[in-house]
């Protein structure tokens, strides 16, 4: 098996975050393949603690958050009835996807990518966009 580091995620908003993350790799095409041409919006890490390998330590696990969206594939002028284009040249994304990722590294150096995805479409960001944002940073791993 290949090894997964921290470095993966460091480099997902020079490569791509789907790429980094495998969004593209996985069965059934669960993510539809134009994810590997979504923007990504935003993007910061933080820092949260864990149980450290020896006995009653704690150790901080770096957290990777991403804000993905993918725009319409067409948008009509508002002059057409679109209410949305408002002559900017683009329309709000149609959808938003919030990823949180880390990697639990292993005893033999190798590592484990855990990713946790939120996805909505425009209305539910419109409503819920603040909770949404706090529901994937309450994303967290323990070591078993």
């Amino acid at each position: 098996a290949s090894k997964v580091s921290l470095s993966t995620l460091e480099k997902a908003s020079r490569v791509g975050v789907a790429s980094s993350l495998f969004m593209d790799k996985l069965p059934n095409n669960y993510f539809d393949q134009g994810v590997a041409k979504a923007d990504l919006i935003g993007g910061r890490t933080s820092r949260k603690p864990i149980k450290s390998e020896i006995e009653g330590g704690i150790d901080e696990q770096v957290y990777y958050e991403f804000d993905v969206a993918f725009a319409p594939k067409e948008c009509p002028d508002f002059s057409a009835g679109n209410k949305e284009n408002l002559g900017l040249g683009f329309c709000p994304y149609d959808n938003i996807f919030l990823v949180s990722a880390t990697v639990l590294e292993n005893d033999d150096g190798s590592g484990n990518m855990i990713v946790a995805v939120l996805e909505c479409n425009k209305d539910e960001w419109k409503i819920g966009n603040a909770d949404l944002k706090r529901a994937r940073s309450s994303f967290t791993v323990e070591r078993g």
